[in-house]
């Protein structure tokens, strides 16, 4: 179907509306794959909570110590 606009005098064609059924069945898709993602992240997370962690094997940062703090360490224990 054809339709001219007023204002600019282009003819404009006009696309057929979807259905409701059609606009449904799309948002009902998508509905469903965003509970089945759901499901997946609520699994990881659990997962996540009951696996705990463990600092074990972890090396502790070293810090350099600088001349001044080895001078005070020095004369303090002296």
């Amino acid at each position: 179907m054809m339709v001219e606009d007023e204002q600019t005098q282009n003819v404009v064609e006009e696309k057929p509306a979807q259905s409701l059924a059609e606009i449904y069945d799309k948002i009902k898709a998508e509905n469903d794959r965003t509970e089945v993602n759901l499901k997946r992240m609520e699994e990881l997370a659990a997962r996540n909570l009951l696996g705990g962690k463990s600092d074990a094997g972890l090396q502790p940062a070293v810090k350099e110590e600088t001349p001044k703090e080895y001078s005070e360490r020095i004369l303090k224990n002296g």
